[in-house]
């Protein structure tokens, strides 16, 4: 990523457009860090006492600032409130429960229009883009200039306007004007800072979204490779569908009754021992980092490769992605990826199409993908949950799990601090997060394997894992 990440502490997410009155009782579903931007600036147009409290279907927690948090379930008359929906990449999925659960569609307030979901849904009519505001600074214009070199495929031919005084320098990729056109006039308006998102000029603009990284973790990433996707042409997409779900055949084809994912954590490789020594036919299933053990994979011998984090698009880490992808060219193997990042795959990387595999994000409901539809859980955030299991539980009824070690934690954890009370508290704050944010990936894994189950799978930890759902599934090496 060529601008880099920034600490989202205490950064203001953008509230969604809406007229707050304290004649209405509002509920913020969500406990991130999103919800708690939320709840700040809600605090300052309404009255507290109408936050009436919030919901999160896997938070361990009981409260956050003096409100309760249910589960959705337990809302009862669920149409006297205003549901807030607290989320830039899971909105479709948080409304479709509420909707389930009998709230009215007019009761759900979606969140800010500058999300990767309202991408999603936006079409881009063309290709005459705006970068906005002006640029002033040759450092800057550089790095924009890096950016969309990075993610948007040359032969897209974009039309990309930046105005700017700074002296002239050549760009094959940036087009410098003096002033811009009417902003509304364009196919779409990218605002690289979003500080600039509450200028006149952009507010109520239906084109506009952000690609600052401090509004959102990877934004930039993500929106650049979506509309480097929405952008190609339709027939090379349409037939690099059609060779992912041959490819997928040929996965399925090999009809194979067991199969093997392993995560990334220490007991990988110990799994790896265990199944090298088994003379079986099985599906083995990698992720992520996994070609930089050689002594595993090359032990093991994998015939799928799953990816779904954005680290493996960004260009910071162009040299593990190579590698990969140097992997999945030269060993009879598949790469599983977002169906999104495969025109870029392909042509600024040059990886071969006969061993790509590209799946959609939009399911809103628990389910594996079928060979009609490679699509997977938009709910999941962790490869092993959203591409990992799904994938193994398409192919084959028996899965053992590895490499998913987990993290020992106990409610009555208490911290040894030996600096300043102000970094104490910070640290705490810091740790607290991260705890919720696995806690909730164990109870996602518990859902995830129960659906499963009930669909007639079978799952086994055969490495010992501090995951609930793991370890309560152990079976003998």
């Amino acid at each position: 990523m060529i601008i880099s990440n920034i600490d989202n502490k205490d950064m203001e997410f953008v509230l969604p457009e809406y007229e707050y009155s304290n004649d209405e009782q509002y509920v913020l579903f969500g406990t991130g860090e999103v919800a708690e931007s939320y709840y700040k600036q809600l605090v300052t147009r309404i009255s507290s006492d109408r936050i009436a409290f919030f919901i999160d279907s896997m938070s361990d927690k009981k409260e956050i600032f003096g409100k309760k948090i249910l589960k959705p379930f337990e809302v009862k008359n669920v149409n006297q409130y205003k549901y807030i929906l607290c989320t830039f990449t899971s909105a479709v999925g948080m409304a479709e429960a509420l909707i389930k659960l009998g709230v009215k569609d007019k009761n759900i307030i979606r969140s800010s229009k500058y999300t990767i979901d309202s991408f999603n849904e936006y079409e881009v009519k063309g290709k005459h883009i705006c970068i906005y505001p002006p640029v002033d600074t040759q450092e800057k214009y550089r790095e924009l200039e890096n950016m969309f070199s990075a993610y948007i495929c040359q032969s897209l031919a974009l039309r990309v306007d930046v105005e700017t005084t700074i002296p002239e320098t050549k760009s094959h990729i940036l087009r410098r004007v003096d002033q811009y056109d009417e902003l509304s006039k364009y196919d779409l308006v990218l605002v690289w800072n979003k500080k600039n998102l509450t200028d006149e000029k952009i507010k109520g603009l239906h084109n506009a979204f952000c690609i600052d990284c401090r509004f959102f973790q990877c934004i930039d990433i993500k929106i650049l490779t979506l509309l480097n996707y929405k952008l190609s042409d339709k027939n090379m997409i349409q037939t690099l569908e059609v060779r992912s779900k041959d490819n997928f055949k040929k996965l399925i084809g090999k009809n194979y009754k067991k199969g093997y994912l392993f995560g990334n954590g220490p007991s990988m490789t110990k799994g790896g021992e265990i199944v090298s020594k088994r003379k079986e036919d099985s599906y083995k299933i990698v992720c992520n980092a996994a070609v930089q053990n050689k002594n595993f994979m090359e032990m093991l011998c994998p015939d799928v490769y799953v990816l779904s984090d954005y680290y493996f698009i960004d260009t910071d880490n162009i040299g593990l992605l190579k590698e990969i992808l140097d992997y999945v060219k030269n060993n009879d193997i598949m790469l599983c990826i977002p169906k999104t990042w495969i025109p870029l795959y392909v042509e600024a990387y040059g990886a071969d199409e006969n061993k790509l595999i590209g799946f959609s994000e939009d399911r809103t409901e628990l389910s594996f993908p079928t060979k009609e539809q490679l699509s997977v859980y938009s709910k999941a955030h962790n490869v092993i949950t959203r591409y990992g299991i799904p994938i193994a539980s398409a192919l084959c009824d028996e899965i053992y799990i590895a490499g998913c070690d987990g993290t020992k934690i106990s409610k009555e954890e208490k911290l040894e601090w030996k600096h300043s009370q102000k970094d104490q508290k910070e640290e705490e704050e810091n740790i607290t997060v991260a705890k919720q944010e696995i806690l909730n990936h164990y109870a996602f894994m518990e859902e995830l394997l129960t659906y499963g189950e009930s669909k007639g799978k079978k799952y086994f930890s055969f490495v010992e894992s501090y995951i609930p759902a793991l370890s309560s599934r152990r079976c003998r090496e």
